[in-house]
């Protein structure tokens, strides 16, 4: 298998991780890493992020939004 990586970009997106996490952990396929770039989010989103205890799971942070 063939690894690949996902990126996503957050800010302020505490209430979505869950849902994210589900559907990107639960699939079949596993052979991948999740880049989670952070821009600066300002609610509780990086100490989500972190609660996560999969070895895919990779945190970038900003220290401002640069946007997407």
């Amino acid at each position: 298998m063939e690894k690949i990586g996902i990126v996503t970009v957050t800010y302020n997106s505490e209430k979505f991780l869950e849902d994210f996490f589900d559907s990107i952990l639960n699939q079949s396929y596993d052979n991948f890493n999740i880049y989670i770039i952070d821009n600066n989010s300002q609610d509780n989103t990086i100490g989500l992020i972190k609660k996560k205890k999969d070895n895919r799971v990779k945190l970038i942070c900003n220290n401002i939004n640069y946007g997407v």
